[in-house]
């Protein structure tokens, strides 16, 4: 298998979340992130991009699951931070180093 050490990007759209009063939104992230040790990438996990997209999909539920609809969008720098900071501790461990994350669109789908 033949590892990469390029920057990648990995773009997720549409990841439905909840905030904390109940409203469905989709939002769209995109992440850059670079392999820096590939025997990890190889070994310490069975496939680091499945890994790192469920990683995300998992901590920008918990994260948005926090907040009320209201305050999602002028929280979105707090997320992100939040986001970023879980996603390098989490990806470490695999080789992995998050350069950024990005929230490339969040749709409010419906409203109480």
């Amino acid at each position: 298998m033949c590892i990469t050490t390029l920057e990648q990007i990995g773009r997720y759209a549409r990841e439905e979340v909840f905030t904390s009063d109940g409203v469905k939104c989709l939002i769209d992230v995109a992440i850059w992130y670079t392999v820096v040790d590939p025997v990890k990438a190889l070994f310490a996990i069975s496939n680091y991009n499945d890994a790192v997209f469920n990683a995300i999909r998992s901590i920008l539920r918990n994260e948005c699951g926090k907040r009320p609809t209201r305050t999602l969008l002028s929280g979105r720098e707090e997320i992100l931070s939040n986001l970023k900071a879980v996603l390098e501790r989490d990806a470490a461990p695999w080789g992995i180093d998050i350069r950024l994350v990005e929230m490339t669109n969040i749709e409010i789908t419906n409203t109480k």
